[in-house]
């Protein structure tokens, strides 16, 4: 299920993210449609109530870091949070269409040892 994460300073940009939560982790997929500018994303923002445990650390302490999702193509960059997500660019298709323009980022969070599990990044849901 995808969530709007509505930018409040900008009514009209919507940032879509769906989650996959493993223990006190989660991996996230992050979608922007026909976004006209880009976006600062947050622990705060991604992770929400997903580590409500007092044991947990509180989310701007929690790192993430982020990648490009383009199919068919390696992880060339990962960033750490918090990260800009840069303005919908339009899809590169082999086809002449008016199609939305878009954006599609993964997280992963920084365990506590320091490693970061990234998954199957060939993948949509890299950690489903």
């Amino acid at each position: 299920v995808f969530t709007d994460l509505l930018v409040e300073e900008e009514e009209e940009l919507h940032v879509w993210a769906a989650h996959d939560d493993h223990g006190p982790y989660r991996w996230s997929y992050v979608v922007g449609v026909n976004l006209t500018q880009s976006v600062l994303l947050t622990p705060e923002r991604l992770l929400g109530s997903a580590h409500s445990s007092s044991d947990d650390a509180p989310p701007q302490q929690q790192q993430l870091v982020a990648w490009q999702v383009i199919p068919g193509t390696k992880v060339s960059q990962v960033v750490l949070s918090p990260f800009m997500l840069p303005k919908s660019e339009p899809l590169d298709l082999p086809y002449d269409v008016d199609a939305p323009s878009h954006t599609h980022f993964s997280t992963a969070p920084v365990l506590s040892n320091g490693m970061v599990l990234l998954g199957e990044t060939g993948k949509w849901a890299t950690m489903s």
